[in-house]
């Protein structure tokens, strides 16, 4: 979701195929640091980051 929003901002902008492409990959690699950083709060302390942990590991997830 990251990664279309950043493509179409530079795609809006009327930026060249280049730019809307690294744009997009942007966008992934920011998606990615997301997840990891929401994976990791969910090993961590219940109370800390201000919602239940442990949630994703019960559910196999």
């Amino acid at each position: 979701m990251i990664a279309s929003c950043c493509a179409c901002g530079a795609a809006s902008s009327e930026s060249d195929d280049e730019v809307v492409k690294k744009m997009h990959r942007f966008g992934e690699l920011i998606g990615m640091a997301f997840q990891i950083k929401g994976d990791l709060f969910d090993y961590g302390p219940d109370g800390v980051i201000g919602k239940p942990t442990g949630i994703d590991i019960k559910e196999s997830k």
